[in-house]
């Protein structure tokens, strides 16, 4: 797993097309997420087998540096035999820190 910025995930975003997972619970989701994203909660990450092939760069985050679902959630893909995850350690509150426009769901 490696660590990714905000910033280096906007750039990824540009060239790479990654699949972005907020592992957080869907209330949080809902009330805002990085433009892309799709909700997979924490416990049911292995769910993401069912649509994303193993070799497709995937980044997860969850909350914020102190929330630890987003790393367990990469160690968990990283088992299922993905090889290119990603975790987004600042999580939604760096992304917002740093600028970067967020959306809601209903």
């Amino acid at each position: 797993m490696e660590e990714v910025t905000p910033e280096e995930l906007q750039d990824m975003q540009a060239s790479d097309d990654p699949v972005i997972i907020d592992v957080l619970p869907n209330k949080y989701f809902r009330k805002r997420h990085i433009p892309g994203a799709i909700n997979i909660e924490m416990g049911d990450i292995e769910l993401v087998s069912e649509f994303v092939d193993e070799d497709r760069a995937i980044v997860v985050y969850c909350m914020d540096e102190q929330c630890g679902l987003s790393p367990q959630a990469a160690e968990k893909l990283e088992s299922l035999g993905y090889t290119s995850v990603f975790d987004l350690p600042s999580g939604i509150d760096g992304w917002e820190d740093a600028g970067m426009r967020t959306v809601t769901s209903t």
